[in-house]
């Protein structure tokens, strides 16, 4: 749907069904550090 605005929790959502879905973890706060070099 072109007109969709979802919102960052929808979002969010979305990504973490999908990680799961398809048996990939979700990152923790400091793996997230670690890959964006924070």
């Amino acid at each position: 749907d072109p007109n969709r605005k979802p919102t960052n929790v929808e979002l969010l959502q979305e990504v973490q069904e999908l990680a799961r879905s398809v048996g990939r973890p979700l990152a923790k706060q400091h793996e997230v550090n670690d890959i964006l070099g924070l």
